[in-house]
C-alpha cells in the first residue's frame, strides 16, 4: 500500500461526516501535518538497492522525500496555530518535529536554505540540478559564517537515506522514520503506515 491509500485518507480529513473525532485528536490542520509526515514516511521507507557504480545517482523516491519534507515544514505553522489547541499539545507537536529534526542529515540554517532552494526550482519548473548548481553560498549557523553548496547538501541527502558514508551505522533514518510514525499516530491515528513500520 503506497500514497493511494493517503490520498484517501486526505479526503477523510476533510469531510466531518461520519468520522468520529478521535481521528484528528488536535485538530485539523494537526491532522493534516499527520498526513504529511505519512507522504514523508512512505518515501523515507522506499529507499533502493544501490551498487558502487550507481553511487549518486538519484531515484525518484530521493527527489519525492525531499519535497514531502518541504510539504511537512509547510504545514507546520498551520498546525501550530489550530485553535483549541492547548500548550500541551503544541509542546507535543514541536518535541515530536524536535525528534525529527534532529536526524535529518542538516542543521537548521543548511535545512532551511535547502528547502527553500528546492521550493524555488519547483516554483521555476527546474529539477534538482537547479540546486546542484546554485552557487554556493554564505550562511549562519552555530554561531559561525560559513559557506554552503548544494551539491554537498543533495550528496548528504543521498547518503544520509542509504545509510552509507558519513551515515554508515548511525541510524538516525530509523530515528526519523520513528519520529514522523510517533507524529502520524499522535496527530493522524486512522492513517495505515507503510510495510514494516510497526505501531
Amino acid at each position: 500500500m503506497r500514497k493511494d491509500n493517503i490520498v484517501g485518507k486526505m479526503e477523510g480529513l476533510h469531510s466531518t461526516s461520519g468520522r468520529p473525532e478521535h481521528h484528528r485528536p488536535y485538530g485539523e490542520a494537526p491532522a493534516l501535518l499527520g498526513l504529511r509526515a505519512a507522504d514523508l514516511l512512505y518515501d523515507l521507507c522506499d529507499v533502493p538497492a544501490w551498487t558502487e557504480g550507481q553511487r549518486w545517482r538519484w531515484v525518484q523516491s530521493d527527489r519525492l522525500a525531499l519535497i514531502g519534507w518541504q510539504n511537512l515544514e509547510a504545514e507546520t505553522l498551520d498546525a501550530l496555530a489550530e485553535p483549541g489547541l492547548n500548550r500541551s499539545q503544541v509542546g507535543d507537536i514541536l518535541g515530536l518535529l524536535s525528534d525529527f529534526h534532529v536526524a535529518v542529515p542538516f542543521d537548521e540554517a543548511e535545512g532551511t536554505w535547502l528547502l527553500n532552494v528546492c521550493g524555488e526550482a519547483l516554483e521555476k519548473g527546474e529539477n534538482l540540478s537547479f540546486v546542484r548548481n546554485r552557487r554556493p553560498e554564505e550562511i549562519v549557523s552555530a554561531g559561525l559564517r560559513r559557506v554552503i553548496d548544494g551539491r554537498d547538501l543533495l550528496r548528504r541527502w543521498w547518503a544520509w537515506r542509504r545509510d552509507t558514508d558519513e551515515f554508515r551505522g548511525q541510524g538516525t533514518v530509523d530515528m526519523c522514520r520513528e519520529a514522523l510514525r510517533v507524529l502520524i499516530e499522535t496527530l493522524s491515528p486512522d492513517l495505515n503506515l507503510p510495510e514494516g513500520i510497526e505501531r
